[in-house]
């Protein structure tokens, strides 16, 4: 007899989700997520001691690749204040402090879109303070009552259920994990699992508890438990890409490419740097002797010992490799990364920037939709329908233009290569020409601003003379048209 789920199983579908987003997420954490990974992603080699290996995933530095690039995704659209138009004066009221916890909708949704591009897809829910049963709308303002969001990242999901409801689909079970601190005895406090269940119109919050014999029970918490106004699951879901795939899952593994290939490389050097003591064939060495070699040791009674290094190919194909390994990193980020054999070139990132920004756009046009959903789930908890448009910035620069661009910029121009449009355009960029300012205005500025052109004078030709005789005898010079 198959085993009935229990509330605190996760769903297939999220089980899914969440170990396409573990390569990511570990990449994200950074280099004690790394390390205490240990074999997954820096596998053990042949004969190495336990010891050895501490030591050796102790001693590898990490490059967090994946790190700097969502953070250079997440800074290009929410670089600005988003910007929300229409929404009710309830709703326009929560933007200041969205979560109760002192975030407002910017640093709220940077949080939020840095989960959706490392994990792939992550949610929202649109919550309400519990309110004595029977509170009129008035009396709930008096309390401070008002509606708040709440991410819940994908490591939190328990489950998700969907349904066909007016023709859409829509979500009609949703639970998730939370952390709660309650008060232990008169000075103290502890930390408590619970589950929240959102189905439409209700709610119910359990929380894990202990029984003398040690097992852990769910029990239902009745005072936070019940039915609420909201008719439908409060909860918004975004996705970087339609398949809920985390869009930077290649990018994850090629970090891991280099974090393996550093610690060879580490490895290696420390080898190489450490002569071996070798002895001839004529040489007579007990095998089965402890023979320690170090910088204080001395060794007598052998003859024909020499020290032996490593030849530098190897440490060079290392090198090599590191180097081959972050070039394919830039190229799959499409985007400047600073790694450590340097840093892109402005013209080189206008080259290979195109792609990335492209990407980019498409997991902002999705997370502009998500935040519109939140605001619309806000505006439900105060009777309303719409709570206004949220606007992300979408005219970030898809490359930063430098003085090298610049300059290269205005040669082309020169040679024709680009239109004056073109120039203007990039400039503007620069912050050189005014935002405001069209290209017609800078256009007509430059010809009323411009000096007067200098008139074109030809060179005068020597006039024509002529000599003629006078009635008294005397001649004159005069001068023919």
């Amino acid at each position: 007899m198959n085993k009935q789920p229990e509330i605190q199983d996760v769903g297939p579908e999220i089980q899914e989700a969440q170990a396409k987003a573990k390569v990511c997420r570990d990449n994200y954490e950074g280099i004690e997520e790394m390390r205490e990974a240990g074999e997954t992603y820096l596998p053990k080699n042949p004969r190495e001691t336990d010891p050895d290996y501490k030591l050796r995933l102790g001693l590898t530095d990490y490059f967090p690749a994946l790190q700097h690039a969502v953070h250079a995704y997440i800074g290009k659209p929410l670089g600005s204040p988003i910007v929300v138009d229409g929404a009710p004066g309830e709703v326009e009221a929560t933007l200041d402090n969205v979560d109760l916890a002192g975030n407002d909708l910017d640093m709220w949704a940077r949080q939020s879109l840095t989960c959706g591009i490392v994990d792939g897809v992550t949610f929202a829910v649109a919550d309400y303070p519990v309110v004595p049963a029977g509170s009129t709308l008035a009396q709930e303002r008096a309390l401070g009552a008002r509606p708040y969001l709440v991410h819940v990242p994908l490591e939190n999901v328990v489950d998700i259920h969907y349904a066909m409801v007016g023709g859409a689909q829509k979500v009609v079970h949703f639970r998730y994990k939370e952390c709660a601190s309650v008060q232990d005895g008169r000075w103290g406090s502890r930390k408590v699992e619970r589950i929240r269940v959102l189905e439409p119109g209700m709610v119910e919050v359990w929380e894990a508890q202990q029984g003398l014999d040690g097992k852990t029970t769910w029990v239902l918490l009745a005072d936070l438990s019940g039915p609420v106004s909201v008719p439908e699951v409060p909860v918004a879901k975004f996705s970087a890409m339609n398949e809920d795939e985390p869009p930077l899952t290649e990018l994850a593994w090629l970090n891991v490419r280099h974090w393996q290939s550093k610690s060879e490389q580490n490895h290696i050097l420390h080898v190489a740097r450490v002569p071996l003591l070798a002895a001839d064939e004529d040489t007579r060495v007990d095998q089965e002797a402890a023979v320690e070699i170090g910088v204080k040791g001395l060794i007598t009674g052998f003859k024909g010992l020499k020290y032996v290094e490593i030849e530098g190919k190897a440490i060079e194909a290392g090198r090599t490799d590191i180097m081959d390994t972050e070039d394919r990193m830039r190229r799959v980020a499409g985007q400047m990364l600073v790694t450590e054999s340097g840093q892109k070139s402005a013209t080189e990132a206008a080259l290979e920037g195109g792609e990335g920004a492209s990407q980019l756009r498409a997991w902002v046009g999705n997370f502009q939709s998500f935040l519109n959903e939140c605001l619309r789930l806000l505006a439900l908890w105060v009777g309303q329908k719409e709570g206004g448009k949220a606007q992300v910035d979408m005219e970030w620069d898809e490359v930063q233009v430098g003085a090298d661009l610049l300059t290269a910029l205005s040669t082309m121009r020169e040679k024709g290569q680009i239109t004056a449009e073109v120039l203007f355009f990039n400039l503007q960029k620069a912050s050189i020409i005014p935002p405001d300012m069209t290209f017609d205005e800078f256009q007509a500025r430059l010809d009323m601003e411009a000096p007067a052109p200098m008139p074109v004078v030809s060179p005068r030709k020597p006039p024509k003379v002529a000599t003629i005789t006078n009635p008294d005898g005397s001649t004159s010079t005069v001068q023919m048209s």
